[in-house]
Formats: structure tokens, C-alpha cells, sequence
């Protein structure tokens, strides 16, 4: 019996540095039956080349050793079980150079009528090792998370011998072959940006850097609303960045844009879902936000989202017969010299007619228009000022009826 319970298990795979390995260094061997041995067979079942060679380190007497056949090792000569054991474990195979570097190794030992159970195990030369490839990687959330490559020569699945990849500045961690030779998954750390370089390492050799790595693109899903003199916004989404304003510089190729400006100091306040940055003075609704974030652009996502704060009237103006220039305060009436479309309607329903040449008089909270003589329009009472009318002010695309 081959008693595999010892470290190194049978049934496990070894990796190992040079050419030259010892087989089962730590091999147990039983015979319930017989005192002495008579054979034992090692065999190279998988991955042998012609020139790969076996070799003991340690000699027994009355045990010889015939490895004239490719791939095989015979040790023969009655020995006691002990002896067997010292000699099995002193067994060496040396591999020879080239691209070949898994092989697969089987014992068996034989007491004169029956053979043992097999011993088979899979040694990988690290220096044989073929140089990896990198064919694609997918693109983690800026929080981090699982990723996978995809490429050749990344080793069996057990033992994992990749040791490293590289994403950048930073490493992936807790490797894993998922499948044997050519796909493996990783966890990326936290960041932001793409045309990363990265390197996967297979035992010592490196891949070619693969420089197409990225993180995934930000999105926006909401913003807040600023008076038209401007202010702080919200914008909340994904795929932000870390805390604080890095990724969004224009030294890292970041920006925010909303409604056509810069929206300045930008800082992500929450980390990879908001931002807070103040925004210029301006008028309108269904604005376009765009957040770039190390040069990776929330693209469309933010069509239409954003909107300055609709206009509202504080005061109220009194009816004449005679035309006349009239003056409302309020807030959020745009830029000085902002035009304004001003519509009349009587309260209790009625006609309509324009408040003519309507412009800002004092930014965001003033502006002042043309009142139509009453008895000149068919909206107007000529017969009760006292009557009441609705204002509604169009500023850009914000309005307000009061």
C-alpha cells in the first residue's frame, strides 16, 4: 500500500523552481502480507518528452534501478518494505528545457504477486513555464470588485500558479484559475480610469502588459435644482470615484458639465454615487448633465435632468386704460437683460394677451414690460380694474403662473 496521508497528498498538485524535483519525499509504504518488496514501477503518464530522465539520491543495496525506457523508471531486487520507502523517496525527476512543463507522475509498487494501489500525482516546472497572454478584462464598478481575464497559458486550475496581477499601481487579489490555462478572476481595488496596464505573472514569467483595462463609466441619475443666480448642486449616480475631487480634475482628466457650463469645485461628497459642485448662474430646464470621471464620460445618462429653479412674482401691478411700462419682482428671472415671455389672463377665464418686451431690469429678481392700453385688448375689463388676472412668466423653458 502507498500511503499518501503524508504532506505532500497524492492527489495534490506540485509546483517547484529548477528542472529537477523529488518525487514523494514523504511516501509511506505497507505490505500486510509480506516483509519484502520485489518491484516499483514510476511513469510518466502525461507530458513526458524523450529526454525528461529519473534519477535517486538515495542508493539501496539489492535494489536496481532500469530507466533505459522513455518515461519509465523500474526498481527491482527483493528489499525489505523500509527500504523500498527510503529508495521511492529519494526518486528524482529532471525535465527536460523546452515548453513542456506539466507532467503527470504514477507509482506503483509490487510485493512479488500483487501490484499496490497508484500513486498519481501532476508536477508543474515553473521554469518551463510558457509566457501568459492577456486577451480581455471586464471593467469593474469604481468601487472595486470582481473581474475577469481572459488569455492563455495562466496554468491549471490546481496548484494556482499565478502569482501576481498587476492593474496598474495597484494589485488584484484573491486569484483564482477558473479555467485550466485560460480564464481567471480577481478582485480589483477601488479606483477610477482606463487604458490600465495590465500584467498577469505565472509562476516568474510575465504577460505583455495588457493596456486596456478600465473601470466602468459613471452614470447620472438625478441632479438638484440652483436659483438662476446659480449655487450647489447634487448630482447623484454611479461609478464616481473615491471620496474627494482627484478623478474629477482636468490634470486627471475629469470634468463636470451641466446645462452647457462648468460646474466647478467639484467633489464626490459620497463615495461613487455623489457629488456636489457649484454651478454658474443661468436659466432654463431639461438641461444636459455630463460628469466625466478620469477621462470615462457618463455619455447620455444625464440628458435632460437638470433645471434652474422656476421664477416666482412677490408683487402685484394694478391695471390703466392707457398702455404703460409695468415692474415685477420676484426671484429666478435669469441673467440682466434676460428676455421674458409675459402672458395675461384674466383669473376667472377670459382671453389672453402679452406682456410686450419683457426683460430682466436687475439680474434674477426684477423685470419689467409693456402693459397693452386696456381699451385697446379684448382680455382686458375696461369697465372693473379691480378685476384679477394670472401672470405667467416664461424664462427660457422655466415658467410660473401666479
Amino acid at each position: 500500500t502507498l500511503d499518501c496521508s503524508n504532506k505532500p497528498s497524492c492527489s495534490a498538485a506540485l509546483s517547484y523552481n529548477g528542472l529537477t524535483v523529488s518525487l514523494q519525499d514523504t511516501a509511506v509504504l505497507s505490505d500486510p502480507d509480506d516483509a519484502n518488496l520485489a518491484k516499483a514501477f514510476v511513469e510518466i503518464t502525461g507530458g513526458c518528452l524523450s529526454t525528461d530522465s529519473f534519477s535517486t539520491a538515495t542508493a539501496v543495496a539489492g535494489i536496481l534501478m532500469d530507466n533505459g525506457t522513455p518515461c519509465v523508471a523500474t526498481f527491482t531486487g527483493s528489499a525489505s518494505v523500509a527500504d523500498y520507502q527510503t529508495m521511492l523517496r529519494g526518486v528524482q525527476l529532471t525535465l527536460a528545457t523546452g515548453t513542456s512543463f506539466e507532467r503527470i507522475v504514477k507509482i506503483t509498487v509490487n510485493d512479488g504477486v500483487d501490484n499496490s494501489t497508484s500513486m498519481s500525482r501532476y508536477y508543474y516546472a515553473l521554469d518551463n513555464l510558457p509566457i501568459p497572454t492577456i486577451v480581455s478584462t471586464t471593467a469593474p464598478e469604481t468601487s472595486g470588485g470582481t473581474i475577469t481575464i481572459t488569455g492563455t497559458n495562466f496554468g491549471p486550475a490546481s496548484p494556482n500558479l499565478v502569482t501576481k496581477v498587476q492593474l496598474g499601481m495597484s494589485e488584484c487579489t484573491s486569484i483564482t484559475v477558473t479555467e485550466a490555462y485560460t480564464k481567471l478572476t480577481c478582485t480589483a481595488p477601488a479606483g477610477t480610469g482606463q487604458d490600465i496596464a495590465v500584467v498577469v505573472t505565472v509562476g516568474d514569467k510575465k504577460s505583455t502588459p495588457y493596456a486596456s483595462f478600465k473601470y466602468q463609466n459613471p452614470t447620472v441619475s438625478s441632479i438638484t435644482s440652483v436659483p438662476t443666480a446659480g449655487g450647489a448642486v447634487t448630482i447623484t449616480g454611479t461609478n464616481f470615484g473615491p471620496a474627494g475631487s482627484a478623478a474629477l480634475s482636468a490634470s486627471a482628466g475629469g470634468s463636470i458639465v451641466v446645462a452647457g457650463k462648468a460646474c466647478t469645485s467639484g467633489t464626490v461628497s459620497v463615495a461613487h454615487t455623489k457629488i456636489t459642485c457649484t454651478q454658474l448662474e443661468g436659466t432654463g430646464g431639461g438641461k444636459d448633465v455630463t460628469v466625466t470621471v478620469s477621462t470615462l464620460s457618463s455619455g447620455t445618462t444625464g440628458n435632460g435632468k437638470f433645471s434652474y429653479e422656476l421664477p416666482t412674482i412677490s408683487t402685484k401691478s394694478l391695471g390703466s386704460f392707457l398702455g404703460y411700462t409695468t415692474t415685477f419682482t420676484g426671484s429666478n428671472f435669469g441673467l440682466l437683460d434676460t428676455a421674458l415671455t409675459v402672458t395675461i389672463t384674466p383669473s376667472a377665464g377670459g382671453a389672453s394677451f402679452a406682456c410686450s418686451s419683457a426683460k430682466t431690469t436687475k439680474a434674477h429678481t426684477e423685470f419689467q414690460c409693456t402693459m397693452p392700453a386696456a381699451s385697446l385688448t379684448s382680455g382686458a375689463n375696461t369697465n372693473d380694474l379691480t378685476k384679477l388676472y394670472d401672470v405667467k412668466v416664461v424664462c427660457d423653458l422655466s415658467l410660473i403662473h401666479i
